[in-house]
């Protein structure tokens, strides 16, 4: 690659995968890399996340109107995935290990911790789990740290589980019976769902977004300006957001 070459990626840097790309390797040699605001108030395409897991629960033949649902979340599509969820009179308890916001508009209560008696109280009668729990890779049920699918089952033979980004014990869900929905492991960090359950239209925005951050990095880059540089005025827009520091710290000594 030459030394004003960059790279953009069509997704947010959190979603950051270690065996798509050698982030230490591009930084060492002045790659500059930036990923895109899904958020952003332009072209928002972050928000088709709601229209998308109602088209994904409806094609699995969850009903969920008027239902109890738990949503399992530490990334920012949350809040999409909330909003519509609520517009079906759905009765919707976020957990979280990551977020605080303040849902009190919505009458959508936050539980920090999966295993509190809080969760699992809502568990007991809950009637859909969805899991959005990427990046976090620990596994939500099953594993060292997960809540025991063994103890969901018992607690709930009913509950259903639908993955909608995150990462279960796929082969102790099947055999315990339980409905769940991919069956199949995705792979850790793939996301089993697509915007193509909408059509064409999401996955061209996204494209277009991912073209529009390349766009603004190879110009600076061509205009003179360092890595940095190009990367700290590039940010002055709403399409393009950065790798978090801890996440640049990691690369930098790895």
């Amino acid at each position: 690659m030459k030394k004003t070459a960059v790279i953009s990626l069509m997704w947010e840097p959190w979603e950051f995968r270690e065996k798509d790309l050698d982030l230490s390797a591009c930084m060492k040699k002045g790659i500059a890399i930036l990923g895109v605001n899904e958020d952003n108030p332009i072209l928002n395409v972050m928000k088709y996340t709601g229209e998308n897991i109602l088209q994904i629960l409806s094609k699995n033949k969850f009903s969920i109107k008027r239902k109890r649902i738990m949503v399992i979340a530490e990334n920012r599509s949350y809040f999409h995935m909330v909003k519509a969820l609520i517009s079906h009179e759905s009765k919707v308890v976020l957990v979280s290990e990551s977020i605080h916001d303040n849902l009190n508009n919505f009458n959508v209560p936050i539980i920090h911790d999966l295993k509190s008696s809080a969760a699992i109280s809502f568990i007991k009668n809950c009637d859909l789990i969805i899991i959005n729990s990427a990046p976090l890779k620990k596994k939500i049920f099953g594993g060292k740290n997960g809540l025991s699918v063994s103890f969901l089952k018992k607690t709930n033979p009913d509950v259903k589980i639908l993955v909608y980004f995150g990462n279960v014990d796929y082969e102790k869900i099947k055999k315990s019976g339980l409905i769940c929905s991919p069956m199949k492991n995705p792979g850790l960090g793939h996301m089993p769902w697509t915007l193509d359950f909408l059509g064409p239209k999401p996955t061209i925005e996204l494209n277009a977004l991912g073209l529009k951050v390349g766009e603004l990095l190879a110009k600076n880059r061509l205009s003179g300006f360092n890595v940095d540089e190009a990367e700290k005025k590039a940010l002055k827009s709403p399409f393009c957001l950065n790798f978090t520091m801890a996440q640049k710290k990691y690369h930098k000594n790895a």
